[in-house]
Parts: structure tokens; C-alpha cells; sequence
């Protein structure tokens, strides 16, 4: 059987890296064998030691006879082997323990940011969609300047955000939970100018904020070259009463539940034409 050397083990556990903030079981179990294989070989040390023992006292020697520095090294080896097997001990414990809380803290807020100048991500904070608590720091990312449509309203773009970000799955960061309030609002007032009648005062309202919400700054902060433009045309269009133009544009940003809600196959008030 393989045995492992006091000293070394020392050294192994001097150089070892501080250990991960999770357990792996695999190491749990690797510290569990190694920590068997110690109390083995000083088992086996422990009674060759009684053996010499005895056999130097019924020889009429004893350890006393022994050599000063052989003596202490035998001694210190005893010292460091109990040490080391009590150090794996502790290790293991905190690495279990360590495993626990991680698991019972299964948080949205993951502590890493996106790295500067990073042309697929900014440097806010990426967020686990599948944490319990993922729909609350959802809510609490919610930009102040994105308005909604009558019939929508903030906890509706909320609840849109988690189940788009967790039918995605895996990981986002906090600028997109963002965008997606703003696209949620601005697809609910897109959904509103073309279920309107011109004229009217829901009418009108839907057009200032369609062309409020081609400004909105998260908008501007995520445009990978041409998104801004195109609100902004969408906009113009509104201005004008170009349903067609406007439904065209809409549907490049919003998805056909958002901006027909109601589905159907009827003409809108203004000429555009709902599709299921």
C-alpha cells in the first residue's frame, strides 16, 4: 500500500492553494482517503515504536539511549503527522461547510463584472436568472425614465423580464434586465399608437412617447449601430400617421405578443394591419 511522508505531506499542505469558496466532492472525498492513508502510516509507526520499545527494554536499553537529534526527529515526526491529519481534518470541514452556504445562498447577484472595453458586455454586474431572489433584483433594476402604456405597467414588464431571462437561461447582466423594461415599454406604447385612433388623446399621448423612449439612455448604451436610428424613424413615422411604416419598424424590436397583445387579424384604427 502506498504510504505518504511526513515531511512531504508537510510540504504538500504549505504549497497547497487556498481552498475554492464551494466544495467539490470529489476533493471532499480525495481529503477523506488521503487523511485515511495518514492515520494509517502512523498507526504502523506508532507500533514499530512500541516494538523497539519493548524489545529495548527487555534488551535493558531504553529511549533514553537514544541519540539527542534522532530522538526529537522521531518525536517531531509523531508531532507533525497528528498536526497534518488534523489540518485535513479542518480543511475538509471548511470546504463542506463552505459547500453548504453556497448552496443554501443561491443567489441572483454573482459579484462578477463584465470586464472594460468589452465590446459584447459593459461593466455592470452579470446576474444568475435561476436564483430564488432573481425576480426581486429584476424589479429593483427597474429605470425610472421608462414609462408604460395604460393596460401595462411595471410589475407586467418585471414579470416579462424574468420569463424571457430564464427561458434563455444562464446568465445576464444588469444593463439588459434594464433594456428589457425599456423595450417592454416602449413595444407597449408602439402596441397602443397602432390600436389607437389619430386624434385622439391616447392617440397622441402613445406618439410624444414613442418618440420620448427612442431617447431613453439604455437605448443609446446598447446600440450595437443603427438600433437608435431606427426608433428614431419609427418616431418620425408616427408624426406623419404612417401606420405601415410604424407597425414595420415596431416589429423589428418587439415581438408579436408585445405589440399585438390581443392578436387577431383586423385593421387597426389607423390603417395598420394586426396579426396573430
Amino acid at each position: 500500500m502506498d504510504t505518504v511522508d511526513d515531511e512531504h505531506l508537510h510540504r504538500l499542505l504549505a504549497d497547497a492553494e487556498p481552498p475554492a469558496p464551494t466544495a467539490d466532492v470529489a476533493v471532499l472525498a480525495s481529503l477523506a482517503q488521503l487523511n485515511r492513508r495518514v492515520a494509517a502510516q502512523e498507526s504502523a509507526q506508532q507500533s514499530a515504536r512500541d516494538s523497539a520499545q519493548q524489545s529495548a527494554l527487555a534488551s535493558g536499553t531504553s529511549t533514553a539511549a537514544l541519540p539527542g537529534d534522532e530522538l526529537s526527529r522521531r518525536r517531531g515526526r509523531r508531532r507533525l503527522s497528528r498536526g497534518a491529519r488534523v489540518g485535513l481534518i479542518a480543511l475538509a470541514g471548511t470546504l463542506a461547510l463552505s459547500g453548504t452556504a453556497a448552496a443554501a445562498v443561491h443567489a441572483a447577484r454573482t459579484g462578477w463584472f463584465g470586464a472594460p472595453g468589452m465590446t459584447e458586455n459593459d461593466t455592470t454586474e452579470w446576474l444568475d436568472s435561476s436564483a430564488p431572489d432573481f425576480p426581486d433584483v429584476v424589479e429593483s433594476l427597474r429605470p425610472a425614465y421608462v414609462t408604460f402604456a395604460p393596460g401595462t405597467d411595471a410589475a407586467s414588464a418585471a414579470a416579462w423580464t424574468v420569463m424571457a431571462s430564464r427561458a434563455s437561461g444562464g446568465m445576464l447582466q444588469e444593463t439588459l434586465v434594464a433594456r428589457s423594461y425599456a423595450t417592454y415599454g416602449q413595444c407597449s406604447w408602439a402596441a397602443a399608437w397602432l390600436a389607437s385612433t389619430p386624434g385622439d388623446a391616447a392617440h397622441t399621448t402613445a406618439t410624444d412617447q414613442l418618440a420620448a423612449s427612442a431617447e431613453w439612455p439604455v437605448f443609446a448604451a446598447t446600440d450595437g449601430g443603427g438600433i437608435v436610428a431606427e426608433m428614431r424613424e419609427m418616431a418620425s413615422a408616427a408624426r406623419a400617421e404612417n401606420a405601415p411604416e410604424v407597425e414595420r419598424l415596431a416589429e423589428l424590436g418587439c415581438s408579436d405578443a408585445l405589440l399585438h397583445p390581443h392578436g387577431g387579424d383586423s385593421a387597426s384604427p389607423n390603417g395598420a394591419t394586426t396579426q396573430p
